[in-house]
């Protein structure tokens, strides 16, 4: 299960907000418009480190910049995770 969380201009509180979804997610990726996403690859070693994803997305040519993707591994929270599916599915 991979997480996004979108911002259109506060990317360290998007970054927070993508960190905090490695609890029930096997990857997350913070989506940035690519002006903002350039600011944030300036500190692309932090996002490598707490493996939160960096993309930049350009509306007008529908193109994807990534700048990290992370490799997803299990979620440490199997409980968080779990009841992602279910609510992914509707069964929640």
């Amino acid at each position: 299960m991979r997480a996004f969380e979108v911002k259109l201009t506060n990317w360290r509180k998007g970054m927070k907000q993508a960190h905090r979804y490695r609890h029930f997610a096997n990857a997350a990726i913070l989506v940035l418009p690519p002006d903002k996403a350039v600011l944030a690859a300036e500190y692309l070693e932090t996002f490598r480190r707490i493996r939160v994803g960096l993309w930049g997305f350009d509306p007008e040519c529908k193109r994807i910049i990534a700048y990290h993707t992370p490799r997803p591994i299990s979620a440490p929270a199997s409980k968080l995770y779990e009841h992602a599916l279910r609510l992914v599915r509707g069964k929640g």
